[in-house]
């Protein structure tokens, strides 16, 4: 990623599908890692808790580093056991055996131990039950594996021609010099071969529609479009 560019604010720029499309590139581009599109579009859609479970999932299988904590996976999921959400309770559960060793094994520190306790308990975990056996943590692996290509598919199906998924919720904002007042962000700005362009730009194509600029080199743009990178010549 080119220094300068205000990371996050190219994330939010994203739609739904380009989040999607992140997602689905394992963050090829190097644009927006699995478990951070998860998270955006949960805060978009606060109402649907399967965002806030693949978030916790890939988490987890990635092995995010500074960021990720037992204590932070189990207080996921007592989110999600409060969203109300019984058509998740075996994902969770295989979660659950997923992370087990990662949540009750291994020396930590005190106060981290009783965190955990204090969430485990919240759960109706302990951590004295029988831990899971190899193949019994490889089953539930699979079986989220495919829970999480059955969600994607389900919203990418859903986001064709750049449809958002849902009315997204709005974010509290103050106005920005740079950034149109209304919207709270910033202008698009139309695709031609004899501009330039900068880093986190947004860019709308005649064909390829709204993308978001990720580098800019010898007469070349990158931008990431809904569907995938491209290259474009420009100024």
């Amino acid at each position: 990623m080119p220094s300068g560019v205000d990371l996050h604010e190219m994330q939010r720029e994203l739609s739904d599908r380009a989040i999607l499309h992140c997602i689905w590139i394992r963050n090829e581009g190097g644009v927006l890692p699995a478990h951070e599109g998860w998270a955006l579009l949960y805060e978009r859609y606060p109402k649907e808790p399967r965002f806030l479970f693949m978030a916790a999932y890939q988490e987890l299988t990635q092995g995010v580093s500074g960021t990720w904590t037992p204590a932070s996976l189990l207080a996921k999921v007592v989110r999600l056991r409060k969203h109300g959400s019984p058509e998740l309770e075996e994902q969770i559960d295989d979660l659950l055996t997923v992370a087990w060793s990662d949540v009750f094994e291994g020396a930590m520190p005190r106060a981290r131990r009783r965190e955990i306790a204090t969430l485990a308990a919240a759960l109706d975990l302990s951590a004295d039950r029988r831990p899971p056996e190899e193949d019994e943590v490889f089953e539930a692996y699979t079986r989220l594996s495919h829970f999480g290509r059955s969600v994607l598919k389900e919203f990418h199906d859903l986001t064709i021609g750049d449809a958002p998924i849902g009315v997204r919720k709005q974010p509290s904002t103050i106005p920005v010099p740079g950034r149109t007042a209304t919207t709270g962000r910033r202008p698009k700005k139309s695709y031609a071969p004899h501009k330039g362009y900068l880093p986190g730009e947004v860019v709308v194509h005649p064909t390829f529609g709204v993308g978001v600029v990720q580098a800019v080199a010898r007469g070349r743009v990158e931008i990431l479009f809904e569907d995938a990178p491209r290259r474009l010549i420009c100024g």
